[in-house]
């Protein structure tokens, strides 16, 4: 794969990917948000409204049952209360009211039967003629004990009546001799089939179904639309039926003996011990949120489609552009420097593109500068080599004509004296310095030139090689090496040679002093990744006030007289771990040693 290629693949639809998603994501969002709000209103708002509306049926229902039952033992009352009825039980000639009870009854259907019985529960009359059981005993009836307990009406608890075989409600009614004893019970039961057909009946919402209940003895089914249940106990056990059994009024939102969740409304009946429920299923009463719910998800799902389809339109009048920039600049990158986009739209983008032209064609006009410049920097690096190598051969001449004679005068020293001796020593001395500084700096001239060889580098056969070099320097002195264990590195192993023998020279050359010298060499890696190698001395060190001039050419901290040296040897470690990509510097005080430091890039 050609440089052009790979720079261009990695950018490609990218951009369209991430506004599709996104422009996506956004409507996502919205819609789901807007949808999931609106949806819970409409569900929050619909299901308070039903349960008000269950609770205002409930109570319709329970103002209802009140009504029928006071109607009906108004009408009971005022039989009880007729004067031939008073007679009839006050002369115990119950019989004759056989006719005006069966009359009662016709014209009171919500009046299943009525009977008289006397103060020891035995039946004497009913409005039935031909009654198969009268004579027979009522007396362990709840509805007749309670009656004669109290001396007052009584409204009994329902149960199926013997005579009819019908669903009723006992109503006793006491009546009184002349000494405000009772002597006689009128004991109707009034029908539950006409307020069943009421109460079951009532406009509630689709699904509800409604109930009114004897809260005694921990509930009985009164009326339901299942008359298989009525007069049946309260199976429940729970929030709504103790609520209603206390006589509370309210609504509530529970679970069913299913699972599902109804939506309950209950009240009591006004003076009665009954209690009306109105049970909704919610998914009912919620039918017409669900089916808004399913049509917003329906919608939101179009919503993203076309959404993703504008943000895919969008993304590539946008990403089309972006991709002819992306690829001019990596032809750019190529060193095409005649790649233009030439984008005509006059917004952001084209604006963008007019500036990359701009861009490269400044790019283009340095180019050619520089390609100029460098031809004319590449012509005058050659006449400086050629220049420093006449140069250099042109010093040398005179060099060697000095030292050649200063070897003369040295043959014939049998007739100098002591201090032309002292002179011409020190000419040859300087001789020699001249001679090395000449070389130092073609070195120096050349490191910047030589084109680098980089290869794997045994880092631990450049130091042996470098200590063996200085093998006749350090003969006869006592040096501690320690050299800890070194990585192979990537680079020049020319170069890096040189670098480690200049600093290895001069670790030798500052510990001279030293009765026992010690050179410690070693390397770690940095924070970010970089390996730097240290030499380390015990020699005369330095001051750090001085620090920044030691890797500078002919910077030299200490006397040539102590020490020798042209002062070129740091400069080119500096440079070539300059070209390598690493850094060079160092840290000492005085006669407390040094240490030279460089990195190397991995």
């Amino acid at each position: 794969m050609s440089l052009r290629e790979s720079l261009r693949t990695p950018f490609r639809f990218k951009l369209l990917s991430k506004m599709i998603s996104l422009v996506t994501l956004v409507a996502l969002a919205t819609g789901g948000l807007i949808g999931i709000t609106l949806t819970n209103m409409s569900r929050n708002e619909l299901r308070k409204n039903v349960l008000a509306s269950s609770l205002a049926h409930a109570d319709l229902a329970a103002q209802y049952a009140s009504n029928y039952i006071k109607a009906v033992q108004s009408n009971m009352q005022s039989f009880a209360a007729r004067p031939t009825t008073v007679h009839a039980a006050r002369s115990d000639t119950p019989e004759q009211m056989q006719k005006e009870m069966s009359i009662f009854s016709k014209i009171q259907p919500a009046v299943d039967n009525i009977s008289l019985y006397d103060a020891k529960g035995i039946l004497r009359s009913t409005a039935f003629k031909k009654a198969q059981n009268i004579g027979a005993s009522f007396k362990d009836r709840e509805w007749y004990q309670q009656t004669m307990a109290t001396g007052k009406p009584y409204l009994g608890i329902p149960i199926m009546s013997r005579v009819t075989g019908r669903s009723i409600v006992p109503y006793g009614l006491p009546i009184l001799d002349g000494e405000g004893k009772i002597c006689y019970i009128l004991a109707g039961g009034i029908s539950l089939a006409a307020l069943s057909d009421a109460i079951v009946r009532i406009p509630v919402s689709p699904g509800a179904r409604a109930s009114l209940n004897d809260c005694r003895n921990g509930g009985i089914i009164l009326v339901h639309e299942d008359t298989k249940r009525i007069l049946t106990p309260i199976s429940e056990n729970n929030e709504v039926v103790r609520r209603l059994m206390a006589g509370e009024r309210g609504t509530v939102e529970t679970p069913s003996s299913t699972g599902e969740l109804d939506l309950i409304a209950f009240t009591a009946v006004p003076d009665l011990p009954w209690g009306i429920l109105v049970i909704q299923p919610s998914k009912l009463a919620l039918a017409s949120v669900n089916r808004m719910t399913t049509a917003a998800v329906i919608i939101i799902i179009i919503t993203i489609l076309l959404a993703m389809f504008i943000g895919s339109f969008m993304a590539r009048k946008i990403t089309r552009p972006l991709i002819r920039l992306s690829d001019a600049s990596c032809d750019l990158a190529a060193d095409d420097l005649t790649c233009r986009v030439q984008f005509l739209q006059k917004d952001e983008v084209g604006d963008l593109g007019r500036a990359f032209d701009q861009m490269a064609q400044i790019i283009s006009d340095k180019d050619v500068q520089l390609r100029h410049s460098m031809s004319q920097l590449e012509a005058s690096n050659k006449e400086l080599e050629a220049f420093s190598y006449s140069v250099s051969h042109d010093l040398r001449a005179p060099l060697r004509h000095i030292m050649g004679f200063s070897e003369l005068l040295q043959g014939t020293a049998t007739t100098l004296d002591e201090k032309s001796k002292s002179y011409l020593k020190s000419i040859l001395e300087s001789v020699k310095r001249m001679g090395n500084l000449i070389d130092d700096l073609l070195s120096f001239s050349r490191m910047g030139r030589i084109e680098m060889q980089k290869s794997p580098v045994n880092t631990e056969q450049l130091i042996k090689a470098a200590i063996n070099e200085f093998s006749n320097e350090t003969k006869g002195r006592n040096i501690t090496w320690n050299i800890n264990p070194l990585p192979n590195v990537h680079g020049d192993s020319a170069m890096l040679q040189l670098v480690f023998t200049n600093l290895i020279s001069n670790a030798i050359k500052f510990t001279r002093t030293r009765d026992q010298a010690k050179i410690e060499i070693g390397c770690a890696l940095s924070e970010n990744g970089e390996t730097i190698f240290f030499i380390r001395d015990n020699g005369v060190g330095f001051d750090m006030k001085y620090v920044d001039q030691l890797f500078d050419v002919f910077q030299r901290l200490h006397s040539s007289h102590d020490f020798e040296g042209t002062g070129i040897g740091l400069a080119n470690v500096k440079r070539i771990v300059q070209r390598h990509g690493g850094r060079v510097w160092a840290e000492g005080a005085v006669n407390d040693g040094a240490t030279f430091n460089f990195s190397l890039p991995n």
